[in-house]
């Protein structure tokens, strides 16, 4: 699908999280809504939407002196992926459990064309590296973590 756009008409968007509504949204398209608190997904969103959405953030979550900080970072990244009603972001981690990015899934940034969010599907994947450390992707999955506790 190819479409032509006149740049002055068009914004690229960015993903907006709105914590009174507790809804996740890319334009008008509603990407998650958490009807029970899910505290460390609301408090990464929290921390994107405060900076303005940059590509990556350092991990806000709090640490907790019986939780290894990598498999939190991990739990959250795998509960903020999961029931997205339309899956068009992708969180990832930044391999060392101290940083989450993001990026658009499979798809062109969206783009709003006249109050209206236009979604090009691509027909590869995707293959940017976050930061040279590698193609993220489903089938990679750390099982093992190594944690050191210094309370």
């Amino acid at each position: 699908m190819t479409r032509e756009f006149v740049p002055e008409e068009n914004v690229r968007l960015k993903p907006v999280w709105d914590p009174a509504s507790r809804e996740f949204r890319v334009g008008n398209l509603l990407v998650k809504r958490f009807r029970v608190p899910a505290a460390n997904q609301e408090l990464v969103l929290t921390a994107f939407e405060e900076d303005g959405w940059p590509r990556w953030i350092n991990d806000p979550l709090v640490p907790k002196h019986d939780v290894c900080p990598k498999r939190r970072v991990h739990d959250t990244i795998n509960r903020l992926n999961r029931n997205q009603k339309v899956p068009l972001i992708r969180f990832v981690g930044n391999g060392s459990g101290t940083g989450f990015g993001w990026e658009f899934l499979n798809v062109e940034a969206p783009v709003e064309e006249r109050g209206q969010v236009i979604v090009e599907v691509t027909t590869r994947p995707s293959t940017t590296e976050p930061d040279g450390i590698g193609e993220v992707g489903q089938n990679k999955i750390a099982e093992s973590f190594e944690c050191s506790y210094f309370w």
